[in-house]
Parts: C-alpha cells; sequence; structure tokens
C-alpha cells in the first residue's frame, strides 16, 4: 500500500508539472496585426473591414438592417435584467455593434435612434447583468449543462440557453471600447477573468480530446477575454497578467487541441466524431471562434483548415438521398442526414444547416469563392435546397441576424453548381467516413459509407472500424443500435448506454470468443489523454493509430476501390495477425438498367493467432432475409439457421422506400448462415440475449435502427480466413432476381464474375503481385477490374495474343480494361520502367 501511495504521489507530481508546463505556453500574436497592434475592433472585423461589411449591408441588407435598428431602437427602453438569457447576451452585442457602426461615421445612410455613447451604454447595461448572473447562478464548475456556462446549448441562439457569455462579453468591450470608462471597462474584464477562473474542468489538458459538441463551447472561457483585451495596459496588474493567460489558451486549447487537431485526426477534411446531430452544435462554436480570431491575426482560419472548409460538401454527402415519412406525420415527407449510432435523426430542411453551411460560406467568399459558391448553392437551389429563409422568417432578428445576416452574409456569393467546381461522387471525408455515391443530383441515387479511420477520437469511441451501410430508395445496410432516446417524433428503441457504439451493431467482421465478447468488443489499447496535435499517440504508430487506408482509388462512374487494414483496430488484443477490408463498388450509369444493376462487392481477410475464434460477417437489416436457394431452420426465440444456400434478400419499404439488395456469399468454402431478431428480438448479443430497454418497436424504428442481424459465419477452420460477398442493389418494384454471380479462383486471387460483363479480383497473397491468368466464357464486353498488382507497366494477352496499349498500374495496384470476348486472360508485368505514379484521385494520408 505504501509503495503504490508513493507511486499515486508521483505520477499526480507529473501531471501537475505538465499542467503548469502547458499553461505557461505563451501566445504571441502576429506581427502587424490587428491583435499584435492592440486596435479595437478586432473580434470579427476591423475598422478597416468594416467598409466591406457596410457594403455589403448596402447592396443586399439594407431594408433589413434598417428594419433591425429600428427594432433594437424599439427595445432601447426595455431593462437588460428583464431578458431570458440569450435576449441578454444578443442584445449586449446588438447594441454594441450599433454603438461601433455610428462612431465609424460610415453608416450616414441610416437613421439611428440614438448615439454611439448611448448605445455603448446600453449595450454596458447588459455586460453588467452579464457579470452578475455569471457570479450569483451556475458556473462551469457547476457542470456542463449549467445554465449561465457556454456548452453545446450556445450555438441554438433562440434557444433560452443560447449565446455565448464569453463572446457578448468580449465584443461589448472590444466595439465599445471608444465609450467605456476604466472602470468599466475593468468591470467587463473582471467579468471575463471570472470566467475563466471558474472555467470548466474539461478545458483541463490531458484528460480527453476537446474536440466534443460540449468543450469547443468551453473553450470560449478565456481565449475570448484575452482576444478582446490583449495589449490594454489601462486595465493594470495583475490583470494584464491573466489577461496574457487568458490569451495563451489560443494557442494550446484552439491551436494544438482543436484546430490543428481536427486537422490531424480528420486528415484534412471535415468530419466528426459524434455524428451529424452533435456536429450541428459543434460546427457554430468552432466556426464563431474562428472568425473572431481570423480578423483578430488577420488569417482566414476557415480557409486555413480543410476540416472547416469543406463543411458544405460533408453536409451534401451526410445527407440521405431519398425524403423519408416521419412518424408522426406519415404525409410529411423530410430530408435527413444520415444517422449515427449513438445520436437521434436530424433534420437537413431546417435553421441548424443554414446557420452551419452558411456561417462558412459566408467566410469563405473571398478565400474559397468555389467551396463558397458551392455552400450557398446547396442551400438555395440544389435538389435539396431548403424550403424557407429560416434566419430572415422564422426567427426574431435580434438572434440571428447581426452574425448570420450582416457580418457573414452570403448573398453576395457566386452560386457555383457539382459540375462548376468538380465534385466527384466520391469522398474520404474525416475519421474515413468514404462515402460513395452513384449520382449527386438524383433522388434514386445509392449512397454508401464505409468507415475506414486512420485515428480513434476518444469520444463517443465506435467500434465501426471496417463497417459499412447502404442506402438506396430507403436504408438497406443499416448501422445497427440506438443509444438516444431521440427528438419529438422520432424516437428510436433504445439500448444501454455505450452499448450501441458496439461491433455487434455494426455490418463487419466480427470476431468471438465464445462465452466471452458477447458484443464482439476488442480492445484497442488507446491513449484516451493524448488531446493535442502532434502528441506521438495521435501519430502513425501511436496508440491512437487503427487503421490505414492501403488504396482508395476511383474512376467516375466505374467503380471506387477501397482497401482499408485495420490490424491496429486490434492492438489491444493478442490474437489478430492482420485483419482487412476491401471493398469495390461498381456501377454503369449509361446502361439502361443502371438502377438494379449496382454492385458491392466485399472482400474481407482475417489471420488469427487462435484459428477457434468464431469469425461471423454481419449485416442488419429492417426486414427480414430471405433466404432464396435455401429455408431456414428455426431454432427459437428470435434465431433462424441455415448450413446450405448462398443468395438472401431483403428489402427497405418503409412508408414509400423500396429499395432492395441481394446477397450472394461466395466464401468461404464452408458457412454457416445464421439471422437474429424479429418481434422481442431487435437487439440482442452473441448467444441471444435482449439488450433493448425500451421501445418503441415500430416499423417506423426499424427502418432506421433494423430488427434483424444476418451472420455468416465461417465453418471452413482455415486460417487465414478469406470472405467474399456480392451485394446486388436496386429497387424491390424492378429487381427480382439477382444476376449470375460466380467465384473464380486464380492462383493467389480470389474474384467474382457478375452478370458476364464484370469480373474483379481481389489478391490474397498478402504481397503485390506481377501476374495473373485466368479463364472466363464472357458473352458480351467485360470490364476488368484487378486489384493487388504491383505498380509498373503490364502486357494483357487473350488467347495468347497481345492486345495492343499501354496497361499502367499506378501505386494503387489495381488495373482496369475492358474487352470483348476471349477464353484464356494472362498479365504480365513488363521489364520495362515507368516513373511512379501519384494519382489525383488516390489519398495521399497527412
Amino acid at each position: 500500500m505504501k509503495t503504490m501511495t508513493i507511486a499515486l504521489h508521483v505520477s499526480l507530481l507529473v501531471v501537475w508539472v505538465w499542467a503548469i508546463s502547458i499553461f505557461s505556453q505563451t501566445y504571441t500574436p502576429p506581427p502587424n496585426t490587428p491583435l499584435a497592434n492592440g486596435e479595437h475592433p478586432r473580434i470579427f472585423f476591423t475598422h478597416s473591414t468594416l467598409l466591406d461589411i457596410k457594403s455589403y449591408l448596402d447592396n443586399y441588407e439594407a431594408s433589413n438592417f434598417q428594419n433591425f435598428i429600428n427594432i433594437m431602437d424599439g427595445m432601447f427602453s426595455t431593462p437588460a435584467s428583464g431578458k431570458f438569457k440569450n435576449y441578454i447576451l444578443l442584445d449586449g452585442m446588438n447594441y454594441a455593434f450599433l454603438s461601433y457602426a455610428v462612431h465609424s461615421g460610415l453608416f450616414t445612410n441610416y437613421t439611428f435612434g440614438h448615439t454611439a455613447a448611448e448605445y455603448a451604454d446600453k449595450a454596458f447595461e447588459h455586460a453588467q447583468v452579464i457579470d452578475n448572473k455569471i457570479r450569483t447562478q451556475e458556473t462551469c464548475q457547476d457542470g456542463d449543462d449549467a445554465f449561465w456556462c457556454d456548452n453545446h446549448q450556445s450555438p441554438n441562439f433562440a434557444s433560452d440557453k443560447g449565446g455565448y457569455v464569453n463572446l457578448a462579453l468580449g465584443c461589448i468591450y472590444d466595439w465599445c471600447y471608444p465609450y467605456l470608462n476604466l472602470s468599466q471597462k475593468q468591470i467587463i474584464a473582471d467579468a471575463l477573468i471570472y470566467e475563466w477562473d471558474t472555467r470548466a474542468s474539461a478545458l483541463t489538458p490531458g484528460r480527453k480530446t476537446m474536440l466534443t459538441n460540449k468543450v469547443v463551447a468551453h473553450a470560449f472561457a478565456g481565449a475570448m477575454g484575452g482576444l478582446a483585451m490583449y495589449g490594454d495596459t489601462e486595465l493594470g496588474s495583475p490583470r494584464t497578467d491573466t489577461i496574457q493567460v487568458m490569451l495563451n489558451t489560443i494557442q494550446w486549447v484552439w491551436f494544438d487541441r482543436i484546430f490543428e487537431l481536427g486537422e490531424v485526426m480528420f486528415e484534412g477534411m471535415t468530419g466528426w466524431a459524434e455524428g451529424p446531430r452533435y456536429f450541428a452544435d459543434s460546427h457554430p462554436s468552432v466556426a464563431i471562434f474562428a472568425a473572431a480570431l481570423s480578423s483578430a491575426i488577420d488569417q482566414n482560419i476557415i480557409a486555413q483548415y480543410g476540416w472547416l472548409r469543406y463543411h458544405a460538401r460533408w453536409s451534401y454527402f451526410n445527407l440521405l438521398p431519398k425524403r423519408s415519412s416521419q412518424a408522426p406525420d406519415p404525409d410529411l415527407n423530410v430530408y435527413f442526414y444520415d444517422r449515427a449510432d449513438d445520436t437521434s435523426l436530424i433534420e437537413w430542411d431546417q435553421l441548424t444547416t443554414q446557420r452551419s453551411v452558411g456561417l462558412v460560406t459566408g467566410m469563405l467568399k473571398s478565400a474559397d469563392p468555389d467551396e463558397a459558391g458551392f455552400g450557398r448553392w446547396m442551400l438555395e437551389d440544389s435538389g435539396y435546397a431548403l424550403t424557407d429563409d429560416y434566419i430572415q422568417n422564422d426567427e426574431d432578428p435580434r438572434l440571428y441576424w447581426l452574425l448570420y445576416k450582416f457580418l457573414f452574409g452570403y448573398r453576395d456569393v457566386v452560386k457555383k453548381t457539382p459540375l462548376e467546381i468538380g465534385l466527384k461522387t466520391a469522398y474520404r471525408f474525416g475519421l474515413g467516413e468514404t462515402i460513395l455515391k452513384s449520382a449527386l443530383e438524383d433522388t434514386a441515387a445509392t449512397k454508401i459509407t464505409f468507415w475506414t479511420p486512420t485515428f480513434m477520437l476518444n469520444h463517443h469511441t465506435h467500434f465501426d472500424n471496417g463497417s459499412f451501410t447502404i442506402f438506396k430508395y430507403g436504408n438497406l445496410a443499416l448501422d445497427g443500435g440506438n443509444e438516444k432516446g431521440g427528438d419529438a417524433g422520432h424516437f428510436f428503441p433504445r439500448v444501454p448506454i455505450d452499448v450501441s457504439k458496439q461491433p455487434i451493431f455494426h455490418n463487419s467482421l466480427a470476431l468471438y470468443i465464445p462465452g466471452n465478447n458477447r458484443m464482439y468488443e476488442y480492445n484497442m489499447d488507446l491513449n484516451v489523454t493524448a488531446d493535442y496535435w502532434n502528441h506521438p499517440d495521435n501519430q502513425p504508430g501511436g496508440a491512437n493509430h487503427i487503421g490505414t487506408v492501403e488504396v482508395f482509388k476511383s474512376v467516375e462512374g466505374v467503380f471506387d476501390y477501397i482497401d482499408y487494414n485495420y490490424t491496429r483496430s486490434y492492438k489491444g488484443e493478442n490474437y489478430v495477425n492482420y485483419i482487412a477490408r476491401k471493398l469495390l463498388y461498381i456501377r454503369d450509369p449509361s446502361t439502361p438498367n443502371y438502377h438494379d444493376e449496382e454492385y458491392l462487392i466485399v472482400f474481407d481477410e482475417v489471420d488469427l493467432v487462435d484459428p477457434t475464434i468464431r469469425k461471423r460477417w454481419l449485416l442488419h437489416t429492417a426486414n427480414q432475409l430471405d433466404l432464396v436457394d435455401g429455408s431456414w431452420s428455426d431454432q427459437g426465440s428470435g434465431f433462424w439457421t441455415a448450413n446450405s444456400g448462398s443468395m438472401l434478400s431483403t428489402v427497405s419499404d418503409h412508408g414509400d422506400w423500396h429499395g432492395k439488395l441481394f446477397i450472394k456469399v461466395l466464401a468461404p468454402d464452408t458457412y454457416e448462415l445464421r439471422m437474429r431478431g424479429g418481434s422481442g428480438y431487435w437487439f440482442t448479443d452473441a448467444e441471444g440475449v435482449d439488450l433493448s430497454t425500451r421501445g418503441p418497436f415500430s416499423d417506423w424504428a426499424a427502418s432506421w435502427v433494423s430488427r434483424y442481424r444476418l451472420e455468416i459465419q465461417d465453418e471452413s477452420g482455415s486460417n487465414p480466413t478469406h470472405f467474399l460477398t456480392v451485394i446486388q442493389i436496386g429497387n424491390m418494384h424492378t429487381l427480382s432476381t439477382m444476376v449470375p454471380v460466380s467465384r473464380i479462383d486464380a492462383g493467389d486471387f480470389m474474384g467474382a464474375f457478375i452478370n458476364h460483363n464484370r469480373v474483379a479480383f481481389f489478391n490474397m497473397a498478402g504481397d503485390s503481385s506481377t501476374s495473373i491468368t485466368y479463364d472466363l466464357v464472357p458473352s458480351t464486353t467485360v470490364r476488368h477490374i484487378i486489384t493487388g498488382l504491383s505498380q509498373g507497366l503490364y502486357y494483357v494477352r487473350v488467347d495468347g495474343n497481345l492486345i495492343p496499349g499501354n496497361f499502367v498500374v499506378d501505386e494503387s495496384g489495381v488495373l482496369y480494361f475492358e474487352h470483348t470476348g476471349g477464353t484464356t486472360f494472362s498479365i504480365t508485368k513488363s521489364n520495362d520502367v515507368i516513373p511512379p505514379l501519384t494519382p489525383s484521385n488516390l489519398r495521399v494520408l497527412r
């Protein structure tokens, strides 16, 4: 016990010393910037950039701005103390802006009811009320959801819990600076310092990631005060000393643990660990602070970081292509964002979408006109355009207009279509969210999501590595399970907290040690305290490195191929030598029967130390799977098995959804088909034990969280083991039978011959190969896709005859060609040397 106590003291000392070193980090503003020069204003705009804002208002928002002034003048006599929290905070900012607008002398074409000094006094009245509230109500130390704490509810300005305390105080100080006397400045300074002193414990470094919906709002404490007051020596010591400490959080919180960490973990693309629902709360907090900082240091933070910059296309790709009937009103069809298994649904057509995409669009109008133009086009002209200008028509102008219409409005942005910006149909977004679509502007489009994370962000940690979902005319392959109750009208059955994240609810290759990991869980051996971007455990080879995309190759309108090695996901276990999933999505939009002739080929390879561990290929569906060429044996308790048959089908038929899947099992050689689910058994563990806590168990709910689980259990006894599955995707009204599908073995390669016109091969050798020979009996032109080849120049011979042309395999290792006729195909690598290629569609990891 004594030894343990000493060790604990040493450990705490190390943490304490490390924390002190973090707090001693100094942030020095870039030279010759408004912040470095001590200029006011500096938050969101400067004196020199205000002219651009004024010009925008004159050209696009003149009547709205005058109306806004009139509304604020009409409220002028209303005491700040009698308002709800959100109005106290936002009206304080509104009056502060009017103060500087009058002070600037630029807005003489508008009619103001008060002088700059009077507006400043009114803004300061709100600051005094804020100061009183934060000292007499809860602080952030009282919990993440304390009423007067900047938290995940802050971005929702329409809520009485909305608005940012630190932002309001900072803007009042910064924008009213010419009219505040020293005592008033010190009152606001002390309030901002108090917010820092009573900050949320989540801002302690080394605890967990700060990239969460709550913490990015908590992070306004300190940083916003430092941003507003830095350089104001008249505030006196010790205030100025504390202000420097607060300013330093711009470095060790915002840059190191939010901006840069996001860029590393999300690999330069937009993403979020908590799904679209939480990102809707989180993103405005990050974007608003980024906007405030950008003007102060003369850098466009949104444009600088890809994970903030590409928010519009992330939203566009996370949108489900077809409307869905809402549960409480079957006649109301709406578009939804794709669902994460720990969150409820979030509708696309609403204020949340407009404010998050719109803010980024407004900030990128000069830095990236293409991305800004696409954002505006998506909101206003796309097939999924919002049906209302929510900020203009549905919200009190006092709430959203200043920030979203006036300071960062986007009505001057030239709209850009997907074609104009060169938007593709396949992207790998943050945390490996690889989204493959058959088309962009088509409600009949297929949307496939394949989770291929390089790093695990330790918050809402999900075991969806290597899993996929399929949407066409409805949810076909689902992310099962749900741990949140959902919003009104979106209620789903619920499983216990932290259960829905487990592998058993994902379409993955599950490894089961009988009687032990009954939710197929495994230990990734992560370091949850690695919370900054250049921590060794957030780099390749570190604890939070859990997988590697070996290949991402796309040929528009033909195929997308991803080779994902996630062996590192099992580094906390001792039984996996190698595990990988290779996914090939094949389509041809030019064919007459295109929507029924799309194919997803899933090739899995696993090499285990203990070959007795069960290997089960999982697929979650809303409806029962029919065994087309066999029959199920009812084992009771929502469990069916079959030892024969290789073709299954299922549909998604809630409301007007009408999608259909056929599944053809080509490997392993011997397997057992298992199906669990049905009434009373929606969510069960590996042994069939019910995991759910409550309903409703309705058709609506099943269409989102699944009620059946297919398991293809390997019985071959081979190790390594290979699973090869071909999925045909289509319309249940027209897709009645599956096309012919057969397996082809060719030495180190295993492949599938589909519909007599497509053949695809996967390499089982481990290393890339330099040759392959196979036989076909084609009746028409065949598209050949061969993966796992060594980079170089290849000869293609058909029945011994050399086919003319340069067949080059780039570093993706994929060879693609088309040919009519022939029987024996022989492909060999030439000895000729070709220069290394880096194709533009091969994602290079940071």
